[in-house]
Order: C-alpha cells, then sequence, then structure tokens
C-alpha cells in the first residue's frame, strides 16, 4: 500500500527540537511495552509489519459526503467519527474505498488492537503539539528500530521486568514528590510502568495505589511482577525468573554493544 511522501524521509534537522526528542522517547518506550505484549511466537518482523501496515491502512484516503460537497479524509478519521459521517452519507459503507480501510480497522482484531495503541500517541502528539504527520515520521521510523531487535520475547520481557523494578524504586525515593497518579506520571512521563497503567484494561484502583508508596505491601520487585502478569497473562513465577536468567545472560554475553533500555 503506498505511503504518503512525507512518511518516506526522515525530519529534517531544522523540524527536530525538543518536543520531537521527547516524542522519540515515547515511542521507544511505547513500541517496548506493545512488543512485550505479543505471544512470544510473534517475530519483531511480523510485529513491525503489523504496525505499518495499520499505519497505511489508516492513512489511505476515503470520499466522504456531506449533502451536496464531498471532502476526502484518512480512513482513521473517518473510522473516530465513522457515526457522525454515515448519518450524513448512509452509502458510505458500501464503497470500495470505506470496504478496503475503514471497515479493516473495525473487523480485524489485531489492527483493532494496534489502534488502541497509537490512539494513545495520537494523542500525545497534540499534548507535544507536533502534527501527526511529523509524529508518524518518528513513528514509523522507532518501528524499523524496533524491526532490527531480534532477541527473544523472553530476554526483551526480562529487560522490561528490570526496569520495572528500578522505575519502583525510583518511584518509592521520591514518593514525597506527587499524591496522585497524574502527578506522578509528570515527573516520570516515560517510565515503562507509567505507560503500563495507563491502559484502559487497568484499572483505576491500580493507578492510585502506584501512586501511593508508602501503601505497597511488598518489594519492588515483587509489585513488578504484580504488575506485569496482568499485562502478559503469565502466573508462574518460575516463568519470571527465566525471563531474569535469560536477560541476565544475554546482557553478559553482549555488554554494552547490544540494544539496551535507557532511562
Amino acid at each position: 500500500m503506498p505511503k504518503r511522501a512525507q512518511t518516506r524521509r526522515e525530519l529534517d534537522k531544522s523540524e527536530t527540537s525538543l518536543p520531537h526528542s521527547i516524542f522519540e522517547e515515547d515511542v521507544r518506550t511505547a513500541i517496548k511495552t506493545w512488543r512485550a505484549e505479543t505471544p512470544p511466537s510473534f517475530t519483531g518482523e511480523n510485529f513491525a509489519n503489523l504496525l505499518i501496515k495499520y499505519l497505511d491502512v489508516a492513512a489511505q484516503r476515503v470520499v466522504v459526503h456531506l449533502g451536496e460537497r464531498s471532502i476526502t479524509l484518512d480512513a482513521a478519521k473517518v473510522a473516530a467519527h465513522l457515526g457522525q459521517f454515515v448519518s450524513n452519507d448512509p452509502q458510505l459503507m458500501e464503497q470500495t474505498d470505506f470496504k478496503s480501510s475503514v471497515a479493516l480497522l473495525f473487523t480485524k482484531s489485531d489492527l483493532m488492537m494496534v489502534g488502541r495503541w497509537i490512539e494513545k500517541l495520537h494523542v500525545r502528539a497534540r499534548e507535544l503539539d507536533i502534527p501527526w504527520s511529523q509524529a508518524e515520521i518518528i513513528l514509523r521510523q522507532g518501528i524499523e528500530k524496533a524491526r532490527s531487535d531480534t532477541r527473544s520475547i523472553k530476554v526483551q520481557r526480562g529487560e522490561i521486568l528490570v526496569g520495572v523494578i528500578e522505575e519502583l524504586e525510583r518511584i518509592k525515593e521520591r514518593k514525597k514528590e506527587f499524591k496522585s497518579f497524574e502527578e506522578l506520571s509528570k515527573i516520570f512521563p516515560n517510565f515503562e510502568v507509567v505507560q503500563i497503567m495507563r491502559q484502559p484494561k487497568v484499572p483505576e484502583d491500580d493507578r492510585d495505589y502506584l501512586a501511593n508508596p508508602s501503601q505497597w505491601e511488598t518489594r519492588p520487585e515483587s509489585y513488578a511482577r504484580a504488575i506485569l502478569k496482568k499485562i502478559w497473562g503469565e502466573k508462574s513465577q518460575e516463568t519470571f525468573k527465566s525471563y531474569l536468567r535469560e536477560y541476565r545472560t544475554w546482557k553478559k554475553q553482549h555488554g554494552r554493544s547490544g540494544n539496551k533500555r535507557s532511562t
């Protein structure tokens, strides 16, 4: 599927800025979190291809009729306001351009999942005042970097587990600086544990609990496992131990030369 011309080039140096740098870090953190949620059998290539497929489908142009005039919009925008557009144009859902794009965003479970992920980056781009045309370039570059990460899921999950433990320790050290999850997330916006807690399926009580370290009933290591159990669907403590073993073995073998998590 053709990509928009602008997404084929890297951002010019004159377009880079602090907001762009912040968004790059948000993308890195988000992609790592998403990757760890995929099944172990899902390769890095599969993962990258799925994200690119979503972006390509979401960017397809769809003609929408509004009375006597017509406009052309991205499939993702049509999907976001589908009820409004269908009420004005009952035949919209019968169009070929609709069926090959918007319909897929609603009927393909894998694309629906990716759509929920990427919507958070849409929100973040708006907060940073970055046009989506530029934000998408950064996202596509991040996806291509993730494609080259050929480490096993066990190694990647072990890295995330170690990272979340470290993040919880830092949150606990600075517990006097925040009183709510929103305040905490402003202090640590790129922490993976914060990204995890922002997911819609995470109960509000869990976010409140994270923001009250004095109420934690377990050490950061146990708390990190409890958080990731819900995300990964893992129940066995031995499984988490295997993630740590695999990651530590990989780290020992590769030292500082391999992919590393930055905080």
